[in-house]
């Protein structure tokens, strides 16, 4: 039950949010959030086969395959079991995460810096240009 409370908002959030803001130029953008919302709906038809009959009552394969699934969409669930591969899962999970925000501050930082040396030199670049770029563009941000 917590899984499909919690599952019920991730395409708005992923997508709509995260993606759209993190994926410059139309098509790149449009690949993005296909492949997310495809991998996501995937998951539905795998959820189906993997608990299984013959696993009951504690259903390891389903519930190490959710932690998987839960720790690569960053989700902190409290698990009520005390299997180590779930949460070896969610420990790679909780790596990840501050490793990809270290990475993008450092990226931003990095063209703060190169904006504020063109602004001293008077370069501006233009529309089309920035476009052309997409997210390597100088004035491009990643959203936290």
């Amino acid at each position: 039950m917590v899984c499909s409370a919690s599952d019920s908002s991730l395409p708005l959030v992923t997508c709509c949010l995260r993606l759209s803001n993190n994926l410059a130029g139309q098509y790149k953008r449009g690949i993005g959030m296909a492949l997310q919302i495809g991998i996501g709906n995937f998951g539905g038809a795998i959820a189906s086969n993997i608990y299984r009959s013959q696993d009951s009552p504690r259903f390891i394969l389903g519930r190490t395959s959710l932690a998987l699934h839960l720790a690569y969409r960053r989700i902190h669930v409290l698990m009520l079991t005390s299997d180590a591969l779930e949460f070896m899962f969610v420990g790679i999970g909780l790596l990840c995460v501050p490793i990809a925000v270290a990475a993008y501050i450092d990226i931003n930082n990095r063209r703060d810096k190169k904006m504020q040396e063109a602004l001293e030199r008077g370069e501006k670049l233009s529309p089309e240009e920035a476009r052309r770029l997409g997210d390597r563009s100088p004035d491009f941000r990643y959203v936290l």
